[in-house]
């Protein structure tokens, strides 16, 4: 079983006990002291957690490390994590599931070349996967991860988490992604495993994910039926910027 690190652990504690209620709306959290105490961790570790709270809209740190917890909005309430779906089940309580339909060793083509940015000639996975939510169907994940950075992929990898194997089992450090979000004609896969009643429109999320190399070692298209995905972003507000 692939290990999550300790910073993490205590985001998704910490993010769930605020979606939980237990801190309320405008509540400081614990000092940065009380938390290193609390979780038996370093005080830069407690940062990192405390920055990917920050980076989802759920706090706020002010000057003097008071971090404030914020008003949450219904819609949130609905979101699917299509970065992290085992995230979203710990926090929602809803049995999520992956279906690996397929995982294919593939060379890199011009045509995959010009969607991913890979150069052609690389060795990459060719993953399909199916997102489920109690059951049904919402989401599919068509992903190409070179496989130099993912090396001895499985469908058990897959299915599990393959950020979390990348991060835990590899030297590689994920810095973040570039999405691009459309709305395209259904396809014949789309057809096949998503819930579209009478849609003939899907909802695409291009992802291009990045290392701390700079390189993009992912590109993923995630193809979700329009009545089961909402995406939420949270813009922190530049000082100085008028509106």
């Amino acid at each position: 079983m692939v290990q999550i690190n300790k910073s993490e652990k205590i985001y998704e504690d910490l993010k769930m006990r605020i979606l939980k209620g237990e801190f309320d709306e405008n509540q400081i959290l614990p000092i940065e002291k009380s938390l290193e105490l609390e979780y038996n961790v370093s005080r830069n570790t407690i940062r990192k957690a405390i920055r990917q709270l920050n980076s989802e809209g759920l706090v706020y740190s002010k000057l003097g490390s008071a971090n404030v917890v914020l008003q949450r909005v219904a819609v949130e309430d609905l979101l699917i994590d299509s970065g992290n779906m085992e995230r979203g089940s710990k926090i929602q309580t809803k049995s999520n599931e992956t279906k690996v339909l397929s995982l294919d060793l593939i060379i890199v083509d011009a045509t995959l070349a010009a969607k991913s940015m890979f150069q052609i000639g690389t060795t990459c996975y060719h993953v399909i996967r199916l997102r489920l939510i109690n059951g049904k169907p919402v989401m599919i994940d068509d992903s190409f991860f070179k496989s130099e950075v993912v090396p001895r992929l499985t469908k058990k990898i897959a299915q599990e988490s393959i950020y979390r194997y990348i991060q835990s089992v590899t030297n590689h450090k994920i810095i973040g992604s570039r999405l691009v979000d459309r709305v395209i004609l259904a396809t014949d896969l789309d057809k096949n495993y998503l819930a579209l009643k009478q849609e003939n429109c899907i909802g695409l999320t291009q992802n291009w994910a990045y290392l701390d190399d700079g390189q993009i070692f992912e590109y993923t298209e995630i193809h979700f039926a329009p009545e089961q995905y909402v995406r939420t972003r949270f813009i922190g507000q530049k000082v100085g910027y008028i509106q």
